[in-house]
């Protein structure tokens, strides 16, 4: 997927999860900060739980990037695709569940029900099919930037 960004005519931004003393991946909120400020992205793709970490971002951890994009021109994709995959201790929340209007209105998530069933695309007929959905933003409509 990293390849397509620049083959889009865009600019890829990383803001990679680092791990903690003890071994936990950890969302650098000043980085982000740091890269909302100096980049100015016009898209934070987020991805919760996390592949390949199996981090799930707590609803305090949307919150708080929500609060620092809320006043930025940035739209947020959150791949969800692996919902109903995660440790037992964890607990998904959409990250749009858990922010205020203002950034679930410039959010879309992505779920797919191919990441939690399994289906072997060489059974199916023509190979490997996807099974996905992308919810838009309530009323809004998707376009071109």
């Amino acid at each position: 997927m990293l390849r397509l960004v620049p083959e889009l005519g865009r600019r890829l931004v990383l803001w990679p999860l680092r791990p903690d003393p003890t071994g936990r991946y950890q969302a650098d909120l000043t980085a982000l900060a740091t890269l909302l400020e100096r980049e100015r992205p016009g898209l934070l793709i987020l991805n919760s739980p996390h592949n390949p970490t199996g981090r799930v971002f707590r609803p305090e951890e949307h919150r708080a990037i929500a609060a620092l994009i809320a006043d930025a021109p940035v739209h947020v994709l959150s791949d969800e695709v692996f919902a109903d995959i995660v440790y037992t201790e964890a607990r998904h929340v959409p990250f749009a569940q858990a922010v205020g209007a203002t950034v679930r209105a410039r959010t879309v998530t992505v779920m797919s029900a191919q990441q939690d069933v399994q289906r072997r695309g060489s059974e199916m007929r023509g190979g490997d099919r996807r099974i996905g959905a992308a919810r838009p933003p309530a009323g809004g409509r998707c376009r071109r930037p």
